[in-house]
């Protein structure tokens, strides 16, 4: 219906199950332009988000750019901030290597990246929790500018892959957080034989 509509909308059907991170990978490699921006959730991009993050772009430094982003419901209304779920969200301190590794990325649909950035991140390793976590660590410590201004809405619905939308007992957590500890040691040993990986990142690992 859209690419009717407007001709610079491309529609491609991957006819392979490949799952959503190197699905995200094949979208990658078919963009043409010189930055590219993820939208892998089904979230609202308030007026000015595009122009604010290509305006970010002509300081030639910076590599990727994020958003400050609220949550909304099924029907666009806003439910609260993702810094109330995750205190320091967007803070500077929590940009570091080894957060990346344990799940404390950007979130990819925030994001955007000069394309020659992004794709020497790739290919995106099958074992990784996630795109976003792989991209932000493969390329770090690439130079990132964070817009204060909300400029995005994050849908929460019961049909999220990921999300906060799904609320757990603290049993389910502390079960959750635990295995999410003994899946990150593995992850960190296979980093660390990631020969696509600078020397000095396996060696941190």
């Amino acid at each position: 219906e859209y690419v009717a509509k407007d001709n610079r909308i491309k529609w491609k059907y991957n006819p392979l199950e490949k799952g959503f991170r190197k699905n995200t990978e094949h979208a990658i490699s078919m963009c043409t332009g010189d930055i590219i921006f993820l939208c892998d959730h089904d979230d609202v991009w308030y007026p000015d988000r595009v122009e604010m993050h290509v305006k970010a772009y002509e300081d030639s430094s910076v590599k990727w750019v994020y958003n400050r982003t609220d949550l909304i419901d099924a029907e666009g209304n806003e439910i609260g901030y993702l810094e109330d779920e995750i205190p320091g969200y967007y803070s500077k301190d929590r940009m570091s290597l080894l957060n990346y590794v344990w799940g404390s990325c950007v979130g990819a649909a925030e994001t955007s990246f000069r394309a020659d950035v992004l794709r020497s991140a790739m290919p995106i390793p099958e074992y990784v929790p996630g795109h976003d976590s792989w991209i932000e660590l493969a390329i770090y410590p690439a130079k990132s500018v964070y817009i204060e201004k909300l400029l995005q809405g994050y849908r929460q619905h019961a049909n999220n892959e990921v999300g906060w939308a799904k609320k757990m007992t603290p049993e389910q957590f502390k079960e959750k957080e635990v295995q999410a500890i003994k899946d990150n040691m593995i992850y960190l040993k296979r980093l660390s034989k990631n020969t696509t990986l600078a020397l000095w990142k396996r060696v941190f690992f």
